[in-house]
């Protein structure tokens, strides 16, 4: 979470000799973000500012040019707020204004943290912080917000879901139609939805869509480590999240084709074959069974979708089957009539011959697909 502080340089004491201004306020009680910072937590956690970089400006990535300096000696100040000696790079492009700043207008610039906290619902719809686990940096900005004394940077909270929907226009087809597919996944597959529903930070307007989505699933990903650790109970529960979490980014980040490391969402391996890894499919009754729902509603799935309808609770496997013959553009359903048998049903091969399967790509009938798996 980031958090502005207002006027941290006010008060302060500018030591050019040494490069140093000492008195720096570091992080308030109160955000316009709607958290609450109490004073015993200022005080037994303002350690965890110590020694931590500086940059400037907000960005996701700390680079060379960026990094402005360094806090030290952070200690509470006479309110509980944490206050500490700012030691800056006096080669830094930014160091003259920075000192300037301090010696005539303090309120010229603020300081924003970036820092891991465990919170709880608070009074007012506020959070309140429990404690301050790590803290990333403290960045130097210039936007004011409103509490007295504090100004704090308004990070836009979003939800890993919304940024995959935001992003996947700007990604290849290819990967478009897989975020497509995750998405629609995620509406029907609860424990997927509530992956999907992980809090992250809005990625920048002009991010690239790839690396954006990325990033936006590390962060939730590094929101699952932090729960095992907090809960190391949980700590299997963390881990299927995790595989979980690691397999839908592969799906939207990758455009299907094998990697060399053998990933098994990609199905990749030494030997050059694209198939899954038998022991990572679903089980050959539940391919069969997905294939039925898949004929009733005349549609013939790839291999990802298959994979996809077969892994789906047995009752929403219509539901999902439909869902993804609606992203790939499928023609609309066969109008079923009497076959010879008298069953009553079609099947696809009535329809469209199926193709010869060429080595390494699955047939396109999915009775001769279910013999090609087996």
């Amino acid at each position: 979470m980031r958090e502005w502080t207002a006027e941290p340089l006010r008060g302060a004491k500018p030591n050019r000799t040494a490069g140093t201004i000492d008195g720096v306020l570091i992080c308030g009680t109160s955000s316009a973000n709607g958290r609450d910072y109490p004073v015993a937590v200022l005080k037994r956690d303002c350690a965890k500012y110590e020694g931590r970089p500086v940059n400037c400006d907000h960005s996701r990535e700390s680079t060379v040019e960026r990094r402005l300096g360094w806090f030290t000696n952070v200690r509470p100040g006479p309110d509980g707020r944490p206050r500490g000696t700012l030691n800056l790079l006096k080669s830094h492009p930014m160091y003259e204004r920075v000192m300037e700043a301090a010696e005539r207008n303090p309120a010229l610039f603020g300081f924003s943290h970036v820092a891991l906290c465990d919170t709880r619902p608070g009074t007012g719809g506020r959070e309140m912080v429990e404690a301050i686990r790590s803290v990333e940096s403290i960045d130097l900005v210039a936007q004011p917000a409103t509490t007295k004394g504090l100004f704090e940077g308004t990070a836009v909270k979003t939800t890993l879901r919304a940024v995959i929907d935001r992003l996947r226009g700007r990604l290849v087809e290819s990967r478009q139609r897989a975020a497509r597919k995750l998405l629609l996944v995620a509406e029907d597959d609860a424990a997927m939805g509530g992956l999907m529903d992980s809090p992250v930070d809005e990625p920048a307007g002009d991010a690239d869509p790839s690396e954006g989505i990325t990033a936006a699933f590390n962060q939730a990903c590094m929101g699952l480590v932090q729960q095992g650790l907090d809960d190391p109970a949980k700590a299997k529960e963390v881990l299927g999240k995790l595989k979980e979490m690691f397999a839908a980014h592969a799906k939207v980040n990758t455009d299907g084709t094998p990697n060399k490391d053998g990933d098994p969402e990609t199905g990749g391996g030494d030997d050059g074959d694209d198939t899954t890894p038998e022991s990572r499919r679903p089980a050959s009754n539940a391919i069969s069974e997905a294939l039925d729902v898949c004929d009733s509603i005349g549609y013939r799935p790839d291999r990802a979708d298959l994979d996809t309808i077969a892994a789906a609770p047995k009752e929403r496997r219509k539901a999902v089957a439909e869902r993804l013959k609606k992203a790939s553009g499928a023609p609309a359903d066969v109008p079923e009539r009497p076959s010879s048998a008298g069953r009553g049903r079609i099947t696809t091969e009535a329809i469209t011959p199926p193709k010869k399967a060429t080595e390494g790509a699955p047939p396109s009938d999915p009775k001769e697909f279910a013999a090609w798996i087996a």
